[in-house]
């Protein structure tokens, strides 16, 4: 198993940033998980949890994941460690990478890992794994699924606002784990695509981002033709759509500030759902029905 980075460094922030797009999590094994399987329940019930998974607790309803979390810290050459087996998620502290990352509940972009499959030694719990791991359903996951983080005793509850799948060594990696971000959010990401033995490790990423969910949605029943309109009652754009009783085309927000409209769309990529990170629960929203 590989740790750190791979990739040229230079001084440049952008370079660094792309030898972090690197960070290998590598999942050992070429097959692919279709869904969750028993063995990493199996091996949960028999060695527990690791000591070192001090985090808390992600919880993730759609995929069924109850996992803890653990501190990973990037370290001033870009090297980090990885999760610490098939059964946890890592939270990364960047350290001396100013801008990148954060802590959850804080109002920046607290930036989580997992393993896809796992076949090694476990450190912590002196046995050979070999089976799906934590994020083998990450892939799963779709826009307005809920993401629980228990910490501190207190639950912060995320809406999935976007998911991308990425070449793992030319992904914006900047921009996906950039502190600064509209409303507090988190990024979740694990391997994907072709695995490479010789390199030991995934030609691509899944990539997860979710926003601090305020508020709740509202039900807007009553419908003009194609549309819809009222009070939105949250900030989750993907989470108002979930609860309608239609499937939702597109959702529309004017801004008062510029007075053009800002969209969102399940599925559109990021750059064209404006409406992420500025919905307010009290405002007036227009909904498009398919």
């Amino acid at each position: 198993m590989t740790t750190g980075f791979i990739g040229i460094r230079s001084l440049a922030a952008a370079a660094i940033v792309m030898a972090l797009a690197a960070m290998q999590l590598v999942m050992q094994s070429p097959h692919r998980v279709e869904a969750a399987d028993p063995t990493l329940n199996a091996f949960v019930r028999t060695y527990g949890d690791p000591l070192q998974a001090t985090e808390g607790r992600m919880r993730i309803p759609s995929i069924d994941v109850d996992a803890p979390i653990a501190p990973r810290t990037v370290d001033a050459n870009g090297d980090s460690p990885m999760p610490l087996g098939p059964s946890d998620v890592g939270w990364y502290d960047f350290g001396p990478f100013s801008g990148l990352g954060g802590v959850p509940g804080r109002g920046t972009n607290a930036v989580y890992s997992g393993h896809v499959d796992y076949v090694a030694r476990v450190p912590w719990a002196g046995v050979r794994y070999s089976g799906p791991a934590v994020f083998a359903r990450l892939r799963d996951v779709r826009v307005g699924d809920t993401v629980d983080i228990v910490r501190n005793g207190e639950t912060l509850t995320y809406t999935v606002a976007w998911t991308l799948r990425v070449d793992a060594e030319q992904a914006r990696w900047g921009e996906y784990w950039n502190a600064s971000v509209l409303v507090d959010s988190i990024t979740l990401y694990t391997c994907a695509g072709d695995f490479d033995a010789s390199s030991i490790s995934y030609s691509e990423r899944i990539v997860v981002r979710a926003e601090r969910v305020i508020g709740t949605p509202r039900v807007l029943p009553q419908t003009f033709g194609d549309y819809t309109a009222g009070i939105s009652g949250t900030n989750a754009p993907g989470l108002l759509a979930s609860v309608q009783p239609f499937r939702v085309h597109s959702i529309w927000k004017l801004d008062p500030s510029t007075g053009k409209y800002l969209f969102w769309a399940p599925g559109a990529p990021p750059f064209l759902n404006t409406l992420n990170g500025r919905l307010s629960p009290d405002d007036f929203v227009i909904m498009k029905i398919r």
